[in-house]
């Protein structure tokens, strides 16, 4: 043992208990993956965050409110992270790279939730997340190709 700690070692074991229905390793697991989100340099959960999206949002719906709260917490606290534009997130050659495409797909998938309240919190995710990485077309005047024009 010699100490060290990884996120990748330990964030995709999270992921599996994310969906667990036991209240308690509900609220224990949102609480760790809080932590790793909030203390970590670099947000090294960012990487993996599309292992458990979906789990999260379900919890949003959850029947207890804690544990809701505590899912929503989450997702706001994260959600801001994603929006900075960095183009070493996107890079293959990056130490850390956050899956924009698995993401994306997470919430496509989480739109169809039950819950309409964690359908809207998906649509205002997928809004956010697409604004900030691709802008607004319209805005430059060009076309989906980048040609001038719409």
């Amino acid at each position: 043992n010699s100490g060290s700690f990884t996120a990748d070692a330990c964030v995709p074991i999270f992921a599996r208990f994310v969906y667990m229905r036991n209240k308690a390793t509900k609220q224990l697991t949102l609480t760790w993956l809080h932590e790793l989100s909030e203390k970590l340099i670099g947000a090294p959960i960012l990487e993996f965050l599309h292992l458990f999206l979906g789990g999260i949002f379900a919890m949003v719906a959850d029947p207890n409110i804690a544990i809701r709260q505590s899912a929503l917490a989450f997702l706001q606290s994260v959600l801001p992270k994603l929006l900075v534009n960095n183009k070493a997130f996107e890079d293959e050659g990056a130490s850390m790279k956050v899956d924009f495409d698995k993401i994306l797909q997470s919430l496509v998938t989480t739109m169809e939730h039950p819950d309409p309240f964690v359908r809207k919190v998906a649509m205002y995710w997928m809004s956010r997340i697409v604004k900030a990485h691709m802008g607004d077309p319209l805005d430059k005047k060009t076309g989906i190709d980048g040609e001038t024009g719409i």
